[in-house]
Order: C-alpha cells, then sequence, then structure tokens
C-alpha cells in the first residue's frame, strides 16, 4: 500500500472532505440518532470489522480507528455526555455555514418630517428640513450670477443676507461629515470584528467530548460472565449483565486481574495516557480438570479429596463421569467408596489439561488376603489423557539421593518486600475474612505461585501466602503443599514452616475428623 495510507477512507469509506469525522460518521449512524440500541449495534460493527486488521501492516491506525469508535460509543452512549456533545456539534455546524454579506452603509438620509417636528421642540437646533432649504437656498445664493435677482420666497426666508447662507451651509457640510466618519467607523469596527471571529478554512477544530478521566473498555461477551471479575490496581470493577464493561481511573500503570469460572486467572499490566481509552481483551486458559470415569452404580457413599481437601460431587453429575476443576501443577487425589480401599494417585497437571482417570477399585476383603502390589499406571499421549493407576502412590517419585537438585536462593528482602507491595495491588485478604474466602484465595495464589510468574521473588511471596492463608482457614494438606513447593525450589527450611501451620490448626481440631487429620499431619513434621 502507499505510504499515505488513508485508513478512514480505505476501512471506513469516510473521504478526505469528511475527516476528521464527529462521532455519528464515525460510527455510520444518521446525526443526532437518539436510539441507543442503534448506536450500540453500529459501534460493535465498526469494532468488529477494525479488529481484523490488528494482526496486519497498519495495526497500530487499527488501534488509533478502535479507541476513537470506543471514544464514541462511551460518549453517545451517555445521555448527559451525548446532550453536551451534541451541542458542541450544532455549533460547530452553525459556524461552518455561509454568513450573509453585510449590508452595504449608504449615505444617511435627510430626516423625515416626523423627526423633524420632534426635534423642533428643541429651539438650540434647526429643524431638518428648513436646514435643507436653507441649504439649498446657500447654494442658489453661490451659483446665481451678479446682478441676477434671486426668488422672492428665497429671500423672504434669507433675511440677513450673505452671511447667514454661509453659515447654513458651513453647518450642513459639518454634520455631512460627521455622518461620514460615523458611518466609516461603524463599518471598520464591523470589519474587525468579522476577521477575528470567521472560522477559518481547514482550522476548524473537531468537537470533542466533554473532558474525562482515563478509561479501560473490557471486551468481554455478555455470554463470558458467568462468576466473572476484574480488579484494576485492587479495585474491582462493577460487570454489567450485558453492555460495556467500562472503568475510569488516573493514569499510570495498572495491574488488571479477571478470573471466570472454570478458566485460570488472566493477568496483564498496562500503562495508561492521560486521556487514553484502551480496550482490553483478557486471554482465557481453560483451568485444568480431572474427569474421574466412575459409574452411578459404583458410588457407594462416594467421597474425593484434592490435595487432601473435601471436593464435593455436584448433585447433576453424570452417570459415568464426574469432571473435577484443579489448579496447574501437582496434584494428589484421593476417591473413597464403601467396602473398598481408597483410591489414591499423584499427577502433575498442566494449564488446559485434561485427564481423564479410570480408577481400580479394590474390596477389602481382596486386599486383605492379595497384598500384592498394584499394576504401574498407563499414560496415553495428547492434552486428554487416561490412566489407570494403583491405589497407593508409587515410592519411587523422587529423585534418588545421589541425583542433585538445584535450588534457588531465597530472595532478598528488598525483593521480597517489593514483590508483595506488588501482589498487594491485585490481591488483599481482610483478617476479617471467613475461612471459606480464605481457602478459596489460598488455593488461587497457589494456582498463581505454579504458573508463569515474572520473577523467583514473585513465586516465592504467591507460594508463601497460599500457604499463610491455607493454615489460617484450616487446610493443613494444601499449607504443607505450599511449603513443600517453597523447600524444592528455593532454599527454604519447610520444618520451621510446617510447625507453624499446626500451631494454626490446633485450635480448630475439636472434632474426631479434625483430631486425626490434625494428628496425620503431626506425624509427618
Amino acid at each position: 500500500m502507499p505510504e499515505d495510507f488513508d485508513p478512514y477512507y480505505t476501512w471506513l469509506a469516510i473521504p478526505p472532505e469528511e475527516q476528521p469525522p464527529d462521532y455519528y460518521r464515525l460510527l455510520g449512524v444518521p446525526r443526532f440518532e437518539s436510539n441507543p440500541d442503534v448506536i450500540t449495534h453500529a459501534a460493535d460493527q465498526r469494532s468488529k470489522h477494525l479488529r481484523a486488521f490488528q494482526t496486519g501492516k497498519h495495526w497500530r491506525l487499527s488501534q488509533k480507528l478502535l479507541n476513537e469508535v470506543t471514544a464514541a460509543r462511551l460518549c453517545l452512549l451517555n445521555p448527559e455526555k451525548k446532550a453536551k456533545y451534541d451541542e458542541q456539534l450544532r455549533q460547530q455546524i452553525a459556524a461552518q455555514a455561509p454568513k450573509p454579506a453585510p449590508p452595504r452603509r449608504t449615505t444617511a438620509p435627510v430626516e423625515q418630517p416626523a423627526e423633524a417636528a420632534a426635534e423642533a421642540s428643541q429651539p438650540a437646533v434647526a429643524a431638518p428640513n428648513q436646514q435643507s432649504a436653507e441649504a439649498a437656498e446657500a447654494l442658489a445664493v453661490s451659483h446665481t450670477a451678479p446682478g441676477r435677482p434671486v426668488p422672492s420666497s428665497h429671500t423672504a426666508q434669507s433675511t440677513g443676507g450673505k452671511p447667514r447662507s454661509r453659515s447654513l451651509y458651513r453647518r450642513q457640510v459639518k454634520l455631512m461629515l460627521a455622518i461620514a466618519v460615523c458611518g466609516a467607523t461603524a463599518v471598520a469596527i464591523l470589519a474587525v470584528i468579522l476577521a477575528v471571529t470567521a472560522p477559518k478554512p481547514g482550522s476548524t477544530p473537531q468537537p470533542q467530548p466533554p473532558e474525562v478521566a482515563t478509561t479501560l473498555l473490557f471486551d468481554i461477551p455478555a455470554e463470558q460472565r458467568t462468576g466473572l471479575k476484574i480488579t484494576v490496581g485492587g479495585n474491582p470493577v462493577a460487570i454489567p449483565q450485558s453492555g460495556p464493561i467500562t472503568h475510569q481511573c488516573a493514569p499510570g500503570t495498572y495491574r488488571i486481574v479477571a478470573t471466570r469460572d472454570g478458566y485460570l486467572p488472566a493477568i496483564q499490566e498496562v500503562t495508561l495516557q492521560p486521556g487514553e481509552t484502551r480496550t482490553v481483551a483478557p486471554r482465557w486458559e481453560k483451568r485444568p480438570q480431572l474427569v474421574v470415569q466412575w459409574p452411578q452404580h459404583e458410588r457407594q457413599v462416594p467421597r474425593v479429596e484434592i490435595d487432601g481437601r473435601p471436593y464435593d460431587i455436584p448433585s447433576d453429575a453424570g452417570q459415568a463421569e464426574i469432571q473435577v476443576p484443579v489448579e496447574p501443577g501437582k496434584r494428589h487425589l484421593k476417591l473413597f467408596r464403601a467396602g473398598h480401599e481408597p483410591f489414591e494417585l499423584e499427577l502433575t497437571v498442566a494449564p488446559g489439561q485434561e485427564l481423564r482417570i479410570r480408577p481400580v477399585w479394590k474390596p477389602l476383603a481382596t486386599v486383605a488376603e492379595n497384598p500384592a502390589g498394584p499394576p504401574s499406571a498407563t499414560v496415553q499421549p495428547g492434552n486428554a489423557e487416561e490412566m489407570t493407576t494403583p491405589d497407593k502412590p508409587s515410592e519411587q517419585t523422587r529423585p534418588a539421593a545421589s541425583t542433585p537438585v538445584v535450588k534457588a536462593p531465597v530472595p532478598s528482602a528488598s525483593e521480597l518486600a517489593q514483590a508483595e507491595r506488588k501482589l498487594a495491588e491485585t490481591v488483599t485478604i481482610a483478617a476479617s475474612a471467613q475461612a471459606a474466602e480464605k481457602r478459596r484465595m489460598a488455593y488461587e495464589l497457589f494456582g498463581l505461585g505454579m504458573g508463569i510468574v515474572d520473577s523467583p521473588a514473585d513465586q516465592f511471596v504467591l507460594l508463601k501466602k497460599s500457604m499463610e492463608a491455607a493454615a489460617e482457614a484450616g487446610e493443613p494438606a494444601l499449607a504443607f503443599r505450599a511449603a513443600d513447593e517453597l523447600a524444592e525450589r528455593f532454599e527454604f527450611d519447610p520444618l520451621p514452616a510446617k510447625q507453624q501451620i499446626l500451631a494454626a490448626i490446633a485450635p480448630a481440631a475439636n472434632d474426631s475428623s479434625r483430631i486425626k487429620q490434625f494428628v496425620e499431619f503431626a506425624e509427618l513434621v
């Protein structure tokens, strides 16, 4: 394409003489359109059309026009902003309309008799008709040949002779000069006013919408808003059921975190300039899940645990399968069935992965008679994997003692402080939060720590905060798991951390199941 590429004309069919377009022309709707549905659909069509060019040669121009379409949508769908914008647009249209030429200034005519009668009441000023007659008489006297008599009608009025006629003539000339000077001055003043206020061709500014703060517009369809939560710099964003999702903030750099049911958190950082409108489209990645092939007729008093945490089997679970969403990383699955040994499995799940598991059940009597070891697991390659595994985890999962394990040093205090400040902009766990909320945040932090992070300090802080939140929520399995992950990645001693976890959950061990759980974890320390 040529270098002088015109995106308005090429993509939106807006010719140069109509540029820069007003908001209505930009969206392709009639000027001053008042139907919000028409404006919304037009903006959606424009945005969808312009996104097709985001991967091409002129992607910057595509983003520029997308921002303008977004600004037009926000302005025209807000009644107050639209009213102000329409008023500015009407004023601009009126200013661009051709103005009629000013009437030509002519010499003031002789005043009418009615005005003369009004002025006749003032004795110091002669009536205009009388002045005209006297002026005519003076002209007649000055142009009359010597010795030629003047008509008697003028003679009677010109008593006093030639000096009186000259005086009248001078007054008439002065009056005419004053009128001419006043007229010329008025014309000059009018010309100056027109020169200053008249619009200059080609330089008329595009009417701007009322100045607003920096705006974020989230491109998330209505069908993707189930369980949707968005924070910008730690501040929650209101999520309407339909219509645009917008958030206004001051210029600066912000961390955006979007969470949605069934998907991993979408995190990104943006830097906003003053007055900028930025469109944000989260990149969703499915949360990994385990698909347990467990027919309904085999579910005698069924129970599922993930990392020691009970998982509630949905009442509408299928007849043959149970779908269990999990966080990426290493997971411990445990299934319980009445009259059978528990089925246990250690596995590592990647983001977006789906693992299909077919448990092998062993009745308690069979286990007592034949304690032989179970067969090894079989794994099929691909994103969806199927496993048939033993009822106990393999003892060979950890590396041999002779295998060197390289661990990173614990980040410095300044690095940890910076990572904690960064996390505080996104996640804050109130001290008064309920155990369920702390449990949810603990799992979310653990998933973030096991994913892709910016630095080792960020990973250390995420796992440590997950460990602390899990301990406060009474989730020793997750807290111990986070401590072990820290010990595997860093030169971190998990023993003191696990002792603190036990001290935190001890007060909540007030029933038989919790006491048993506490004892089991205490034996690991």
